[in-house]
């Protein structure tokens, strides 16, 4: 049975009345165990920002708001001091969110399912990794967890405090992802900046790393992160937003060098929710203008292209 034949079926269960986290903790108590202490890890769950359950491009709902909240609210306790982290009136933890709310997702864009990427392993081609280690029950780690540390390797490359926090959770994770050779991989990091008020900014950066092996398929993965200190919720630290496969073509487009410079249109992608973008609403122009660049990582560190 797949995840979105039981989506349809929680569905269905909701509308009359039944409880979605018991259907949920029948069909998939490994699953849920897992969801679980993802929940309950707080050095994961800081490592993330929070995301729009909303996709632009369909104008719907990506998953059924019914199985978002069993999974953010009834499993870690509808009144547990600590949900207001991972659901709020507005968003949701973009982790929880892009990890497992996405497996189901009953929403079949141009793209596919959101949970594609990690069902049929297509994040893990991109890397030449065990397509097991990123899939809803891995032999070792969490999806999330494993998921964290992968993308944070990258993402928070040359942040001393946010690889300290990876440390704590690399045991958890898969020989696979704890060896991969992270210094030795390049790709090319999107920098958008715009000013916030006097002194504030926020910064989107897109990772886009080229498959490992072009023979196994022309996909790309494109991490998404975000650091801002604007706000009173905001501590400097980058967070990790979401990662998915790109097309190559999509990839090379991206970093065409004429979409490079100052006054720029920059907004937040990918369904991530920022509080000074609030969905629907129309931001002012400085906040929507900005420099966007492009940097090149490498084992000899980073140089700017753009």
């Amino acid at each position: 049975m797949t995840f979105q034949s039981l989506a349809h079926r929680v569905e269905i269960a909701a509308t009359k009345g039944h409880s979605v986290s018991s259907f949920l903790k029948a069909e998939l108590p490994c699953l849920v165990k897992d969801i679980r202490s993802d929940l309950n890890n707080e050095t994961v769950l800081d490592l993330w920002g929070m995301s729009n359950n909303w996709d632009e491009l369909a104008q719907a709902p990506i998953v059924a708001p019914q199985i978002v909240s069993a999974i953010c609210e009834e499993l870690v306790g509808k009144h547990s001091p600590g949900l207001r982290d991972i659901m709020t009136e507005d968003a949701v933890h973009a982790g929880i969110m892009h990890a497992y709310c996405y497996l189901f997702s009953r929403l079949e864009t141009e793209f596919g399912f959101k949970g594609d990427r990690w069902l049929k392993g297509e994040i893990a081609r991109v890397l030449s990794l065990p397509e097991s280690v990123l899939m809803p029950r891995p032999k070792s780690g969490t999806l999330l967890t494993n998921a964290t540390y992968l993308f944070g390797r990258i993402a928070f490359r040359g942040d001393v405090r946010r690889t300290t926090a990876l440390r704590q959770i690399r045991d958890r994770v898969p020989r696979e992802i704890r060896e991969f050779p992270y210094r030795r991989l390049r790709w090319t990091r999107l920098v958008e900046t715009v000013r916030v008020g006097r002194s504030g900014k926020i910064i989107f950066r897109s990772d886009l790393i080229p498959p490992l092996d072009e023979s196994a398929g022309a996909s790309w993965l494109l991490i998404y992160s975000l650091n801002s200190n604007s706000g009173a919720d905001r501590n400097g630290l980058p967070v990790l937003s979401t990662a998915f496969p790109l097309e190559a073509i999509n990839a090379h487009s991206m970093l065409d060098p004429k979409q490079f410079g100052r006054d720029r249109e920059v907004r937040p992608r990918y369904n991530v929710w920022v509080a000074e973008f609030p969905r629907g609403a129309k931001p002012p122009k400085s906040m929507v203008h900005g420099r966007r660049e492009a940097w090149s990582f490498s084992a000899a560190g980073r140089t700017r292209l753009h």
